[in-house]
C-alpha cells in the first residue's frame, strides 16, 4: 500500500503511477514560429486531454475551443485588470455582494462523459487590502470554514446528493485548515495554509485525484497537491481512505471554479482566479508548465499551459498561452508525472539570434 508522501522538493505526482522503467522526459530545443512555439525532445508520452483552460488575456478564444467536450463558460468570466495589466477573473461582483449575498461569479465546466481522473490547476489570490471570505481584517484566516476553491462532482446536484461524488480541490475547512474533501467522502488534510500560504500575491495551485477505474469501493483515491508562490513550494500526495466515498457513483462530469465561498457583511474579499487549467482521463497528470526558473523546484511562478499538439517528441503551443512580460521556463510533465530535469527558457516575444 502507498503511504502519505509529503516533500517540499517532492518529483511531484511520480510517487502515485510512475514506475521507475518509464523514460524521464527530455527537452532539447525551442523553435518559434509565426504564432506559434514549438518544444522539441523526446519521450514526452501521451497528450492530456485537456478539458479547460483560460489565462484571460484574450476574450474567449480559449474557452470557444472546447465546444466539442464541454460548455463555453466565458459568458461568465467578470474580468478584473489589476495594476500591473494582468487580466484574471473576479469571483466576487461587488454589486450583488450586499445584504449577506455572495455575489460568487462562479465558471462551471461541464465535460460530455463520466470520468475518474482529473488534474486541477489555477492561480488564485486574496488581493493586497482585502480579505479572506468571512474574514473581517486582511491577512487573517477566519473560523468557520470558508472557501472550496474548486469543487469537482457528478452532476450538478452532486455537492448535495450523497449517492454521487464530489470533492473540493482544495477546501478552506475553518480554524486554519486546509483539506481535500467533499460532502460525500474525504481524502486528505492538508498542511495548514499558514505554512504556505502567500498573502496579497498569487499562490500556483494544483491538486490530482485519481478513483481506482475497476475497483473504487476498496480502493483507495490517489492524490496530489501543490503550490507555488513567492513564500514556498508545498507538494504532498498519497492515498485517501479505502471506501471513503463508496456510497458514491465515483466518477465525475463537471468542475465549478470557485466551488463556494462564504461571504460575511464583515469582509471584503475579492478573490482573482487566474491561469485555470483542468484535464481529466488516464493521461491528467502530463502537462506544459512554465515558470520563473530553470529549476523547477526553486520557482514562485508555476502554471500549466494546453497545448495545440502533442507527439512524444513535439509539442506545439499557441504563442497566446505564454505570459508575455519577461522571459520564462518551460517545463514537462509526462503522464506518470515525471518531470524534465530543467526547464528550457521560453519567450515567444524576445527578440531571435539571426539564422546562419
Amino acid at each position: 500500500m502507498r503511504v502519505f508522501v509529503k516533500s517540499k522538493y517532492l518529483i511531484w505526482g511520480a510517487v502515485l503511477t510512475a514506475p521507475l522503467a518509464f523514460a524521464q522526459p527530455k527537452l532539447a530545443n525551442i523553435e518559434y514560429q509565426a504564432n506559434e512555439t514549438v518544444i522539441n525532445g523526446s519521450s514526452f508520452g501521451g497528450a492530456p486531454k485537456v478539458m479547460m483552460f483560460d489565462n484571460f488575456e484574450h476574450g474567449d478564444k480559449f474557452a470557444k475551443q472546447f465546444a466539442n467536450i464541454s460548455n463555453d463558460w466565458s459568458s461568465h468570466v467578470l474580468f478584473k485588470k489589476e495594476a500591473d495589466g494582468n487580466n484574471a477573473h473576479s469571483a466576487i461582483n461587488p454589486a450583488k455582494a450586499v445584504n449577506g449575498r455572495s455575489g460568487m461569479v462562479q465558471l462551471v465546466s461541464t465535460f460530455n462523459d463520466d470520468y475518474k481522473t482529473a488534474l486541477i490547476s489555477f492561480s488564485v489570490k486574496v488581493p493586497k487590502g482585502t480579505t479572506f471570505p468571512s474574514a473581517n481584517t486582511p491577512l487573517k484566516f477566519p473560523s468557520p470554514s470558508a472557501w472550496k476553491f474548486s469543487w469537482l462532482m457528478s452532476e450538478s446536484s452532486g455537492h448535495s446528493d450523497p449517492s454521487l461524488f464530489d470533492v473540493c480541490l482544495p477546501q478552506y475547512s475553518g480554524g486554519g485548515t486546509m483539506s481535500m474533501n467533499g460532502n460525500t467522502g474525504m481524502i486528505a488534510w492538508l498542511d495548514k495554509p499558514a505554512k504556505w500560504w502567500s498573502w496579497d500575491s498569487y499562490n500556483h495551485m494544483t491538486s490530482y485525484v485519481r478513483i481506482h477505474p475497476l475497483l473504487p469501493v476498496i480502493n483507495p483515491v490517489e492524490y496530489a497537491f501543490s503550490v507555488v508562490n513567492d513564500v514556498t513550494t508545498y507538494e504532498t500526495g498519497g492515498v485517501g481512505a479505502a471506501g471513503s466515498f463508496s456510497k458514491t457513483n465515483n466518477s465525475f462530469n463537471r468542475v465549478n471554479i470557485p466551488g463556494w465561498f462564504r461571504k460575511s457583511e464583515d469582509d471584503n474579499f475579492q478573490g482573482l482566479y487566474d491561469n485555470i487549467y483542468v484535464a481529466v482521463g488516464d493521461n491528467a497528470l502530463a502537462r506544459v508548465v512554465i515558470t520563473d526558473s530553470e529549476i523547477y523546484a526553486q520557482s514562485k511562478f508555476a502554471i500549466p499551459v494546453m497545448a495545440k499538439n502533442w507527439t512524444d517528441n513535439q509539442i506545439i503551443l499557441d504563442n497566446d498561452v505564454i505570459p508575455r512580460d519577461k522571459a520564462y521556463f518551460v517545463h514537462l510533465f509526462d503522464k506518470n508525472g515525471k518531470r524534465s530535469a530543467k526547464g528550457l527558457k521560453v519567450c515567444s516575444t524576445c527578440p531571435q539570434p539571426p539564422k546562419v
